[in-house]
């Protein structure tokens, strides 16, 4: 029979974090992610946030899926046991056996640490990809809903999700490495399932603005994460198509303003809501509008500088993985709390 562990509760000084990866999603070589899945990502920020201490544990480094979650459950006691977190963190696995087996090692974690906070990340929680949280994971405290600023209607209890609409790029590799900047304009992001950004792209080097594009989960020209930030940190333009919803927002926009590149990103996304269109970055609303701010702040440097460093400064006061994380601990704090009262 599983023993309850200690049910004490703790104070944000006191936090500890244990994060459960899937090492089928990322690669570590010293630490660093090398080849990371995008929600694996942010567990790194956080242990190089320095808000608390933080322990990373590789699901599949302990066979949970040939063994059927077996030694995936006793191995996190130890750590547990030994390492005393406060917050269990975790992304969880794709459908299948190893998400069932999954749920089911975190269902027994659960019952044997009550007091533990247990917090799920989702990277893209549309209408009909909810069911997965809604009908698989009752049992975990909150869920950090990345990259979206409204909760789809279809959730049953909005009150345990976290809201977290900004992005997550690990600073250690975007960031402001200077001039010269010798890439005119990038587009970093898939591009097979989007062939309008392919032709976009073509526009644009057809008439003499030299574009890169790469990047992509679904790409031939997929990068490692140094590889994809290097065009970041050596661009002076950072383009983002995206006919995503106004509600929704991907990491471009924060990977571009770390970098001190200047983003031109469409008027409709959701950008707006967290940098000023003119002030932090550059808006555009038809492709013939593209091109022109594309040429336009190639030809004006100086006023592409001012822009890219008003959102660069503004994404380290206010987006910080310091202050983010600080967020999604104090929320998934106040979310279990409320939940034990009632």
């Amino acid at each position: 029979m599983e023993s309850p562990g200690d049910t004490r509760p703790v104070g944000v000084n006191e936090r500890r974090c244990l994060v459960l990866l899937d090492s089928t999603m990322s690669a570590f070589d010293d630490s660093r992610v090398i080849l990371p899945h995008p929600t694996t990502l942010w567990a790194v920020t956080l242990k190089d946030a320095g808000i608390c201490p933080v322990e990373m544990v590789l699901a599949d480094a302990i066979d949970h899926r040939v063994t059927g979650g077996s030694v995936l459950y006793d191995h996190l006691c130890e750590v547990i046991d030994r390492f005393g977190p406060t917050h269990l963190l975790f992304c969880p696995p794709d459908r299948g056996g190893a998400c069932l087996r999954f749920i089911q090692t975190l269902t027994r974690i659960k019952r044997r640490y009550p007091a533990m906070v247990q917090i799920a990340s989702w990277s893209d929680l549309q209408n009909e990809e909810i069911e997965i949280p809604e009908k698989y994971f009752g049992f975990i405290d909150a869920h950090v809903a990345m990259n979206i600023m409204e909760i789809p209607d279809s959730v049953a209890d909005p009150s345990v999700y976290i809201k977290l609409g900004q992005g997550f790029p690990d600073p250690r590799y975007f960031y402001d490495e200077g001039d010269p900047k010798l890439i005119p304009s990038i587009f970093m992001g898939s591009s097979i399932r989007y062939p309008i950004r392919r032709y976009l792209v073509k526009l644009l080097c057809e008439n003499g603005m030299p574009t890169i594009i790469g990047g992509g989960f679904d790409s031939r020209s997929f990068l490692s994460t140094e590889r994809y930030a290097f065009y970041y940190r050596n661009t002076r333009i950072a383009i983002n198509i995206t006919d995503e919803s106004p509600l929704k927002i991907n990491c471009r926009p924060w990977e571009t303003m770390l970098c001190n590149a200047l983003l031109i990103d469409h008027e409709v996304a959701g950008t707006s809501r967290f940098y000023t269109p003119g002030e932090d970055y550059v808006t555009f609303s038809t492709y013939a509008d593209l091109e022109e701010k594309v040429l336009y702040y190639l030809q004006h440097d100086d006023e592409r500088r001012t822009i890219a460093w008003s959102g660069h400064q503004k994404t380290w006061e206010r987006y910080s993985p310091e202050k983010a994380w600080t967020y999604i601990l104090d929320e998934a704090d106040r979310i279990a709390g409320s939940n034990s009262r009632s």
